[in-house]
């Protein structure tokens, strides 16, 4: 199982993690390293962008009024 793989199972902050040392990798690393990066942050976006879609969707949710 690859890290593309496994980003679908992060927890949010694990995520957030992974993305900022893609970005630094992207910037800082060798060349595999970038590569590597370069494959992985348009994914690692895409998950991010997914998960406040959601987020956002849930809190326009109406929710029952206790009456």
């Amino acid at each position: 199982m690859t890290i593309a793989d496994k980003i679908p199972g992060f927890a949010d902050n694990e995520l957030k993690t992974l993305h900022d040392n893609a970005r630094r990798l992207e910037q800082e690393g060798s060349a595999a390293q970038r590569r590597s990066a370069a494959e992985l942050l348009p994914l690692i976006d895409a998950e991010i962008a997914t998960r406040k879609a959601a987020k956002a969707a849930a809190r326009k949710k109406p929710r029952a009024s206790a009456a």
